[in-house]
């Protein structure tokens, strides 16, 4: 709990208020002692009076001896291990000794959804929580602010807002590592909700952690999804290279081509993050953007992206696959599942049943 009042008429069960930075828990009935961090004391008589003004139902209204839950000290957010390498131990190869020519026109464009699908001209969908305030012309992922063109990002802090923000926007995407554990009845009726407020035509993204790629997988195959997005930095630690075969190979084995794989990067992304991404069977990426110029950013992306495509030796991005990629050290090899530079096979591991 962050803020706001909860009243409650009735007693309630250990540990009340653990986890919260803010607001009132008001018990009127019997409270045990609360966890570390809370406090419980008693209520002024200014703030029962306010309380039951706002009540405004004789029924409803506390007593004095009703008691208050209140956040005790600074709130200490614990934290979590985080992704500490890139892509840098992974090349990009040609399949044949011919090129295409420096000028040749290369297709980057990746699609989100199948009917009327929103476009995205080169495979990356930049993060900009607070939204677009420059002239991008350029779909983006947002909390606030949503253009036309932008998904929305719901969680659990602006999901009060949900129905105001996914009318302004493309699509949405739902954080459901931010939300209570949702079984499938629970996942399909937050679902039809948003949709119905939506439009039909309205993308739709889930989003988890990438160690539950799987099971995210699935439920986005089962619900029919548009995209599924693997969060890399989700707390373990997983190492870049190795989160390669866990979302490619289930991806591949698991969604069907109304649904796509995407990666979220906590990195600003390059030309050859995002090469490497789409020879892996993972559509496009998601990523936090530069803090200056972010339309030269995606301008320099787009132009770097031609030129490898270029010097492989292929018209398309589509066209890239896990052959165009060399692991260039025993560590990257070792998890990715890629050949060795030189050994130009897989490590002898991933062989073994």
């Amino acid at each position: 709990m962050s803020g706001g009042d909860i009243i409650v008429h009735g007693d309630v069960s250990g540990d009340p208020g653990a986890g919260m930075s803010g607001g009132r828990i008001i018990v009127n009935g019997r409270c045990p002692s609360p966890p570390p961090g809370v406090q419980l004391r008693t209520l002024e008589k200014t703030e029962v009076a306010q309380i039951n003004k706002l009540l405004d139902d004789d029924e409803l209204h506390i007593p004095a001896d009703a008691v208050c839950l209140v956040a005790e000290g600074d709130f200490v957010e614990g934290k979590m291990a985080s992704c500490k390498d890139d892509f840098s131990g992974i090349s990009l190869v040609p399949n044949t000794s011919s090129h295409l020519p420096n000028h040749s026109t290369c297709d980057t464009v990746s699609l989100i959804g199948n009917e009327e699908a929103l476009a995205l001209p080169i495979p990356l969908l930049p993060y900009i929580p607070d939204g677009v305030q420059d002239d991008l012309f350029h779909p983006c992922l947002v909390r606030d602010n949503p253009r036309d063109c932008d998904i929305v990002m719901i969680d659990s802090d602006n999901i009060a807002t949900a129905a105001g923000l996914v009318k302004s926007a493309a699509g949405f995407a739902i954080d459901m590592d931010s939300l209570p554990r949702l079984d499938g009845a629970a996942i399909d009726g937050l679902l039809i909700s948003l949709r119905c407020i939506a439009g039909p035509l309205s993308k739709i993204l889930l989003v988890r952690g990438v160690n539950q790629s799987p099971a995210l997988h699935a439920d986005s195959q089962h619900h029919g999804i548009d995209v599924a997005i693997s969060v890399l930095n989700d707390g373990s630690g997983l190492c870049a290279a190795g989160a390669l075969p866990l979302v490619g190979r289930s991806a591949t084995s698991t969604l069907d081509d109304t649904c796509k794989a995407a990666l979220w990067l906590p990195w600003s992304a390059s030309s050859e993050d995002l090469a490497i991404l789409c020879a892996s069977n993972i559509s496009f990426t998601i990523c936090p953007v530069p803090d200056e110029d972010v339309a030269g950013w995606i301008a320099q992306i787009s132009a770097d992206l031609s030129a490898h495509l270029n010097r492989l030796g292929l018209a398309s991005i589509d066209a890239l696959t896990r052959t165009n990629l060399r692991a260039c050290d025993q560590d990257s090899a070792a998890v990715s599942g890629l050949r060795l530079a030189g050994y130009d096979r897989p490590m002898p591991h991933w062989f073994a049943r």
